[in-house]
């Protein structure tokens, strides 16, 4: 049984009809375009598509860049400045500081200073919590135990 096959869809159609003899399966078909479809989409459509599948594309962009200075600019410069702050002693020095660091170079490099600090967040917590028991067991051992009293007990003071 040959088949001569002129388009895909007359590939498709002769691949059903050989299921059909096959499976003995009846198939149905039904149009899908109107019947007064052109048989070539016009030039303006053509245009308005191409022009849509752009502003998607420049929307996917956008949306990335936002997303992208939000992650690894914005939020890294929040949190160097919000350590940095942690340790400032005044307002004045705090707004010295501030004005110290308005220049382009140093903004990033605060916010490669700050990715790393988000980046290194666990592994300074579990650091933390190993120099908060070694401070506990240094405080454990400077502790006067209340049996053994203290200097001045011994000495007889009150």
């Amino acid at each position: 049984m040959f088949i001569k096959i002129v388009s895909y869809s007359g590939l498709i159609i002769a691949m059903l009809e050989i299921a059909r003899l096959v499976c003995k399966h009846p198939f149905s078909f039904s149009p899908v375009y109107a019947e007064n479809t052109p048989v070539r989409l016009p030039f303006q459509e053509f245009v308005f598509g191409i022009g849509m599948k752009t502003c998607h594309i420049l929307q996917f962009f956008l949306r990335l860049g936002f997303v992208l200075s939000v992650w690894l600019l914005i939020i890294p410069f929040i949190t160097f400045w919000i350590w940095r702050l942690a340790f400032v002693r005044s307002f004045g020095e705090a707004h010295k500081l501030f004005l110290r660091h308005i220049s382009t170079i140093v903004i990033l490099t605060d916010c490669v200073h700050g990715f790393h600090l988000s980046a290194s967040g666990r592994d300074g917590e579990r650091e933390d919590e190993g120099v908060l028991a070694a401070r506990r067991n240094k405080q454990r051992n400077n502790r006067v135990n209340a049996d053994i009293g203290n200097g001045e007990d011994a000495i007889g003071g009150a």
